[in-house]
């Protein structure tokens, strides 16, 4: 029987992402807004992440025989029960007051990836602790200070975490105007305990000048040398790019324009996934992130090819939604629409999506 009320949720006005997003918007303070929200420049990039993925059709396909879809995958041999999880995203305090805590949380008990950022407003350790068995991954910018990188490298290895995320499109921050509409006495950070060892050497205000601002692939064999620990690169946008990586002794990519913060000119994410997937030819794992608002846009990223999809705002509306309960809230919804959308097009399983359910692209 046709159901014409999907209630995903508890709250009749929560039942799809973009209710989220502007339900987040009226709790969470100015600054926050800003800081969540901003893109670059004219925000082009921002909206065409988004836009993108409603320009790519589907075949519906019948007689399939399939009522249960298997959302299950696995990364470096890790089995997940969703093929979608968590980008990095620093300062969740800013959010809620659990934070990165409560993402852990969720991530652990639906049995999905999460980023940790660098920047996130609890330790590493104690996301460690509350999250359990989950698998995470930490998220980090190259320092100018190597020996601490590498401490702080040790450290995440130390407590379980199994790939460094290296954010390599961010040598110069893009322009963000509407955190430059902020007063600055409106504009605060709360503490970053990753950072503390930073910190007590160059003090608070050096912290800034402590990230490198000039990469080259050198680096990349640098890390490999300092640990074993999986290196994957996000922000790889272009095949040459990506074949670069391959070179380079690279475990994985993750096509992104940094959520349209960075270069507003950059190409949607998702239209830019195709030729990163072509140039590296299953050899190592390609996943992506940049305006995921439906489970359909997972199906979609996935049939384009990205082993994973990875989603940042929406969990930051969940968070300031209902902190670990608005988490859980935004993954039930992708999961359902997912399965809706993964049945309706024929596929049972993540590793039976492919281009062919695709049928134009624009």
């Amino acid at each position: 029987m046709e159901d014409s009320n999907f209630n995903f949720t508890k709250d009749p006005e929560l039942i799809n992402l973009h209710e989220f997003e502007k339900r987040s918007s009226k709790i969470l303070s100015k600054w926050a807004n800003a800081y969540f929200s901003t893109g670059s420049c004219d925000e082009t990039c921002l909206d065409e992440n988004i836009t993108a993925f409603q320009k790519i059709k589907l075949y519906p396909r019948i007689m399939k025989n399939i009522s249960h879809p298997d959302l299950s995958t696995s990364i470096f041999g890790h089995q997940f029960s969703l093929p979608f999880g968590f980008a990095p995203s620093a300062f969740q305090k800013l959010a809620h007051e659990d934070g990165e805590l409560a993402t852990a949380r969720i991530a652990s008990d639906s049995n999905t990836l999460m980023i940790l950022s660098q920047g996130s407003t609890y330790s590493l350790e104690d996301v460690h602790q509350e999250g359990g068995d989950g698998i995470r991954w930490f998220q980090c910018e190259f320092l100018k200070d190597r020996d601490l990188m590498a401490e702080q490298i040790q450290r995440a290895k130390d407590n379980g975490y199994t790939a460094l995320v290296i954010t390599c499109d961010i040598s110069i921050c893009g322009k963000r105007e509407r955190i430059m509409r902020i007063n600055s006495k409106e504009k605060h950070f709360p503490p970053a305990p990753n950072f503390q060892s930073l910190i007590e050497k160059y003090g608070e205000d050096g912290i800034d000048d402590q990230f490198e601002p000039v990469l080259n692939w050198s680096m990349i064999k640098w890390l490999k040398g300092i640990t074993n620990l999986k290196v994957i690169l996000k922000g790889v946008c272009h095949p040459e790019d990506a074949q670069a990586a391959l070179s380079a002794g690279v475990d994985g990519i993750i096509v992104s324009n940094h959520g349209g913060r960075q270069l507003d000119s950059a190409a949607a994410s998702i239209d830019l996934l195709a030729g990163v997937v072509d140039a590296v030819g299953g050899r190592i794992p390609v996943m992506m992130d940049g305006g995921v608002r439906r489970g359909g846009d997972v199906l979609k990223a996935l049939a384009v090819g990205a082993d994973f999809v990875f989603i940042g705002r929406p969990v930051i509306w969940g968070l300031a939604c209902g902190g670990q309960k608005g988490v859980q809230g935004v993954v039930d919804i992708l999961r359902k629409e997912l399965e809706i959308d993964m049945t309706l097009t024929g596929v049972g399983t993540v590793g039976n999506i492919s281009r062919q359910i695709i049928f134009s692209m624009n």
